[in-house]
């Protein structure tokens, strides 16, 4: 009844592509839904419960004078730990991650390819490209971008029906790229340059050694590594700079749902994880613990999960278990 209400609301409120991502999300868990179904004793009895108001705690609360605080205990992301969920060796050479929806989506730089793994890190569909594709975004509806730095163009995939359209063409070559408040923030390493939708480029920002960003929760202000160090720069303020680990080679960066920083080292082996303001919270050795090296992008999404990418071609899928105080 939950999934038919959703497609429901798709049909009659959303556009063609939602209605088929729904579908495809619905079907997916079909197989679920029919074992839950199955485990339901056949001699089960089904009832209707009726709820009624009781009169006499209808002014309960105009009655009470005080009342003690109560503090419940919450999860905190900076104290979690970081934990592996799975590790697969997916492309060969460098390769960039995005959460979208149910899936995770990988840009294939050497195989001109973009894939599209589930959570176990099993792939699910792909989609071939006429150039190397550097790096990916989704936008607020869950469209796929893809920067070509090769051919200087940023491409749309429709991972559903596997077609490619060409958006638009930028003046550098575009490594990284994010999709930011309407706009698209485009790096080609010594330059960060905005382009509105339809192409047009808006602003630019000089820089060094930059290739991946991310923006605040605010969608404001955007945060990227600047050879060593995370600099937060907004359209009014100049850059900031947040944390500087000298010889980590920072690279790819993203924020949880606390505002929290994640950054990784490329020559250093490391996550670091800061604080909104730039703190250092804790740093995890990725080649130690995991056998992980050149770490080159990271990427969080809203239920603790970190994918964190690197330049031989491995892909590895954690979840940050929160640390409870009262």
């Amino acid at each position: 009844m939950h999934q038919k209400h959703i497609l429901g609301v798709s049909v009659s409120q959303g556009s063609n592509e939602e209605c088929l991502v729904e579908r495809e999300s619905i079907l997916r868990i079909k197989e679920e839904i029919r074992v839950e179904s199955d485990e339901i004793p056949p001699n089960s009895q089904f009832g209707t419960f009726r709820f009624t108001v009781d009169h006499n705690l209808q002014n309960l609360t105009s009655e009470i004078t005080a009342y003690r605080n109560i503090s419940l205990s919450q999860g905190s992301m900076k104290n979690g730990r970081i934990k592996l969920l799975k590790k697969e060796k997916l492309c060969t050479g460098v390769c960039s991650a995005v959460f979208s929806q149910n899936n995770i989506l990988i840009s294939w730089y050497n195989e001109r390819q973009v894939l599209a793994v589930d959570f176990s890190l099993n792939l699910r569909s792909s989609v071939s490209l006429n150039g190397n594709p550097r790096d990916i975004t989704v936008d607020d509806l869950g469209r796929v971008f893809v920067s070509l730095p090769d051919q200087r163009e940023v491409v749309e995939i429709d991972m559903i029906t596997k077609s490619v359209k060409t958006l638009f063409s930028t003046v550098v070559k575009c490594y990284g790229i994010l999709w930011m408040k309407d706009k698209f923030m485009i790096t080609s390493g010594d330059k960060i340059e905005s382009y509105h939708h339809d192409g047009i480029k808006q602003k630019e920002i000089q820089t060094k050694n930059t290739w991946h960003m991310c923006c605040k929760q605010n969608e404001e202000t955007l945060l990227y590594p600047k050879t060593d160090t995370v600099i937060e720069k907004s359209e009014l303020t100049n850059e900031k700079s947040l944390f500087r680990q000298p010889g980590a080679n920072l690279r790819g960066i993203d924020t949880d749902v606390e505002g929290n920083i994640y950054t990784v080292g490329t020559n250093s082996r490391k996550l670091y994880q800061l604080s909104p303001d730039g703190s250092l919270l804790q740093e995890v050795n990725f080649d130690e613990l995991f056998n992980l090296k050149s770490l080159w992008k990271v990427c969080l999404n809203d239920k603790n999960n970190i994918v964190v990418t690197t330049c031989n071609g491995d892909v590895a899928l954690f979840e940050i278990v929160c640390t409870y105080k009262p």
